[in-house]
């Protein structure tokens, strides 16, 4: 792994576990007792294999499995999710890892999350979660420039980008952190 993006995976790791976990606990999108069974860090083949990053175990013994992408709100504030399409090394995407497990009942994360944290003062300044399915069909019966758009990232890699005001005027259930 390059080291770049070890540096910002293990970002990704402690914010989720020391910000975003305890919002989503006190915005009550988990119940009170959930616990971090496994993190990105234990789940490499998982994450691999069926794009997941986080597991789960809420109080009554349920596994809920999460996709997580936080991303430094000093340098990207987006009310949007935001998703992998195509990397320049022609490996296969998490769009196309989740679109294939949704067709084939595959395991696959439930939720996705979307969070964007200040690097600079640790400060959360959004936080989005939706079903997995919902997000990859809406991407996939979308219309490109009206519903989502693609973003070509600086290392040129294609995300596409769903913003909030999008799904919301369709009806389609988020978990949005109020303020």
């Amino acid at each position: 792994m390059r080291e770049d993006v070890k540096i910002k995976r293990q970002w990704s790791i402690r914010t989720f576990r020391d910000i975003v976990f305890p919002a989503m606990i006190k915005e009550e999108w988990i119940p009170i007792g959930t616990v971090i069974y496994k993190d990105e860090s234990e789940l490499d083949k998982e994450d691999k294999l069926g794009g997941i990053d986080c597991l789960l175990n809420t109080p009554s013994g349920n596994l809920i499995s999460l996709a997580i992408r936080i991303q430094d709100s000093d340098e990207n504030l987006y009310d949007s999710f935001t998703v992998r399409a195509e990397l320049v090394s022609g490996a296969r995407t998490e769009f196309i890892k989740r679109k294939e497990a949704i067709e084939k009942k595959y395991v696959r994360p439930d939720k996705v999350l979307q969070a964007y944290v200040s690097k600079k003062t640790n400060r959360l300044d959004s936080m989005f979660m939706m079903n997995q399915e919902d997000l990859i069909e809406y991407i996939e019966n979308g219309i490109e420039g009206l519903d989502y758009k693609t973003k070509i990232a600086p290392d040129g890699n294609k995300f596409y980008v769903v913003f909030i005001v999008s799904l919301i005027k369709y009806s389609i259930n988020i978990f949005k952190r109020k303020e």
